[in-house]
């Protein structure tokens, strides 16, 4: 394996990036939604019920993100806060309750939660019409919050995918079977695998011609796994010395075809999803 130090530096005009604006993205998105709602009835609000448990930062962070892009486009947040000893069974009957609220369109459970809560017994709790991330297998109103995201940032970089073999890096089983359903049709091969068996020398063949990544370890893709003038889909994001930082090494930005930076990449664009999904939902409810 070579050290990054050995890796050409192309300069050529043939490398040129392109940057996917995961901002502008998004506010064309809530822009467009923000109009649809408003042609809604006042006597019709949206609802969306957001569950927080524990005292992590980086979920915090992301709870009020969410807050603030609803009230931008017209939907009612409803935040349920609460520490890490509240037990289980309480969490489980809030959502029942949610269920039955028919003020509240959108259900989501800020993850992670605490180790000590089941987070599989939560997530199946919510009633798949008001699935708003998209999580559960019988859910036939909205696509995951992530391949919906996926699926916009290959319209923006105009990717014909029924010539693309793509690769899917995750942490998760269930991340990975989503985009391996989704993508499949669409694509002309799909390789799924969870990076703890990821072996870089294997993919050494460099077939790959678009990598999308979750797995929460900073800059754990390296330029040297990947073919020049690739797409690049980093979804991961840690938090480390202050700093934002994604499961991809910067360096392999000089030699992409396109990528989603973080931060300012996929991280907009799932907020603006997930209200997407929430006003589905609330039509779906309508549609009876």
């Amino acid at each position: 394996m070579r050290n990054l130090e050995e890796l050409p530096h192309p300069q050529s005009s043939k490398f040129m990036p392109q940057k996917i604006d995961g901002k502008k993205i998004a506010e064309r998105i809530k822009n467009e939604l923000k109009n649809k709602i408003s042609k809604i009835s006042k006597k019709h609000r949206i609802g969306l019920a957001a569950i927080l448990v524990g005292d992590n930062h980086a979920s915090k962070i992301y709870l009020q993100l969410k807050e603030k892009a609803a009230k931008e486009v017209g939907i009612h947040f409803q935040k349920y806060i609460f520490t890490e000893n509240t037990s289980q069974e309480e969490i489980l009957h809030l959502v029942q309750n949610l269920n039955k609220n028919s003020k509240i369109h959108g259900i989501i459970v800020q993850l992670p939660l605490p180790k000590k809560f089941s987070t599989q017994k939560i997530i199946h709790a919510i009633d798949p019409k008001k699935d708003a991330d998209g999580f559960l297998p019988k859910n036939n109103y909205v696509k995951p919050v992530l391949v919906e995201v996926v699926l916009e940032i290959f319209h923006e970089a105009k990717e014909n995918l029924d010539q693309k073999t793509i690769l899917v890096i995750g942490n998760s089983k269930e991340f990975l079977q989503s985009m391996k359903k989704y993508l499949k049709p669409l694509v002309k091969k799909i390789q799924t695998i969870n990076y703890q068996s990821w072996i870089p020398q294997y993919w050494s063949q460099k077939k790959i011609d678009d990598v999308i990544i979750a797995v929460g370890v900073p800059h754990f893709f390296q330029p040297y796994y990947i073919k020049d003038n690739a797409g690049i889909i980093d979804i991961g994001i840690t938090e480390k010395n202050k700093k934002i930082l994604g499961d991809v090494n910067p360096m392999c930005y000089k030699t992409a075809r396109f990528y989603t930076p973080v931060p300012g990449g996929v991280g907009p664009i799932t907020v603006a999803k997930l209200l997407e999904n929430v006003y589905k939902l609330f039509i779906a409810s309508t549609e009876k």
